[in-house]
């Protein structure tokens, strides 16, 4: 081929290059931002609101408060030298503590199984409830198909708690 083919195909293909650029230079193309942070549209799950409106029904009468989704280092003391006991607790968490109405103090924690909720996890829950003298109760997905079941269940569970 003759050499002015591939000058004209260099200078084709870098003014389609360069019009793009100006293209893009001055009309300034804008993606749409993505946005880093949004609201959620609710805070419990389905399963999680069923037990908290439960638990709310019944928790006056017998003065307690009910806090959803409570990080274990809110409410246990771990001595600031051993820091790794610390770290093994920081992203943990309850699904509802239940505390005295007066001194809010904990008095029973509640957690509900799930999938990410692992074998170990649960072993772990019990010995540091055990160590700090918290009662807790696990709540199992299949315990939801029967309310009234369900019901009775957590307002023993509150009866325990004043007691």
């Amino acid at each position: 081929m003759k050499p002015w083919y591939y000058i004209s195909v260099l200078l084709i293909g870098l003014s389609i290059v360069f019009v793009l650029w100006m293209i893009r230079k001055f009309k300034k193309i804008k993606t749409p931002a993505i946005k880093k942070y949004t609201l959620k549209d609710y805070l419990l799950s389905k399963n999680e609101r069923i037990v908290y409106e439960t638990l709310l029904l019944y928790s006056k009468d017998f003065n307690l408060e009910v806090l959803p989704k409570m990080r274990l280092p809110e409410f246990i003391h771990v001595d600031r030298k051993n820091r790794n006991t610390f770290f093994m607790i920081q992203n943990k968490f309850v699904d509802f503590l239940i505390v005295d109405n007066i001194r809010i103090k904990p008095k029973f924690a509640i957690i509900l199984e799930k999938k990410a909720l692992k074998e170990t996890n649960l072993e772990f829950f019990s010995n540091i409830f055990k160590e700090i003298k918290l009662k807790w109760a696990l709540i199992k997905e299949e315990e939801f198909e029967n309310t009234l079941e369900l019901k009775e269940k957590l307002k023993k569970i509150l009866e325990e708690a004043y007691a």
